[in-house]
């Protein structure tokens, strides 16, 4: 996946996404200062909203200057060929 800039295009939908931000970043409720953090969030209400927290749209959980964002890719499907422990089944 290539970096989107926010300037050229945002995402459609809920869904949730790796971006890059220059803003201080909340862990576990805990600001800290970073020049260029990546986080999930998704895009909704012309905000970008924290996804550690996608049931609170509250004002608290709103990540400001993201600067580029990129779609997560989808999960890694699971070779029906192998067991629990990764193993190949005969």
């Amino acid at each position: 996946m290539e970096w989107i800039s926010v300037e050229d295009r945002l995402p459609v939908g809920d869904k949730e996404n790796l971006i890059i931000c220059l803003d201080d970043i909340s862990d576990f409720g805990h600001p800290y200062t970073s020049n260029e953090a990546q986080s999930i969030a998704f895009y909704s209400n012309g905000h970008w909203w924290d996804a550690a927290f996608p049931e609170a749209h509250k004002e608290d959980n709103i990540i400001a200057d993201v600067t580029h964002w990129q779609p997560l890719p989808e999960p890694p499907i699971k070779d029906k060929n192998l067991n629990e422990d990764n193993r190949r089944l005969i």
